[in-house]
């Protein structure tokens, strides 16, 4: 019945959210000064990941109480930034009122916290987006390894051919320099 501790675990989970919303905001968008994109920018992971958390931040828990079925109820909110917010003062009162029915909010497989780690899941597990992603980088990178080979072999076969023929070409050349030579000193 510690009220202190859930309420800042709480709150460590919405100063996580915040600090994953604003880096993932860096890593995906440009800056307006300068005009340089981030390295994740237009990547829909990055949108398909606040998408999917945003839904289960939404999404009412179904079989918990009544009066704390999403986030809202807790006075956690997002804001126009699309980070979270906490009224402290709704969450305090929450608290109060509700800390025995918190576990059937939090809790269970249909609890938030399980929503949440679903969502974490669907992106980070082994075959979630960003594995799936990093599978078809490292499979494209081979292929493109194997490519890159090739052209470089095939490169050297045609800079040997060119530099055969152009050897060949100067030996015709300094023949021929040397027949006209000798047919000048001849008629000369």
């Amino acid at each position: 019945y510690d009220r202190e501790r859930v309420r800042n675990d709480i709150l460590t989970f919405v100063d996580s959210y915040n600090q994953f919303y604003k880096l993932s905001k860096e890593l995906s968008g440009a800056d307006p000064a300068s005009g340089v994109a981030g390295p994740l920018s237009g990547d829909s992971i990055v949108r398909g990941a606040e998408s999917r958390l945003k839904t289960v931040f939404t999404t009412a828990i179904k079989g918990a109480p009544e009066d704390i079925r999403t986030l809202t109820e807790f006075g956690i909110t997002t804001t126009r930034q699309g980070t979270l917010e906490v009224n402290y003062d709704m969450l305090d009162r929450q608290l109060n009122k509700n800390f025995t029915k918190l576990g059937e909010f939090f809790g269970g497989n249909d609890g938030f916290a399980k929503k949440v780690e679903d969502a974490i899941h669907s992106m980070t597990g082994v075959t979630g987006s960003i594995s799936t992603r990093e599978k078809s980088l490292y499979e494209q990178n081979y292929r493109l390894n194997d490519q890159q080979i090739n052209l470089d072999r095939r490169m050297d076969s045609l800079e040997q051919r060119t530099h055969d023929k152009f050897s060949a070409m100067q030996e015709a050349t300094s023949k021929m320099q040397a027949q006209l030579s000798g047919m000048m000193n001849a008629f000369g």
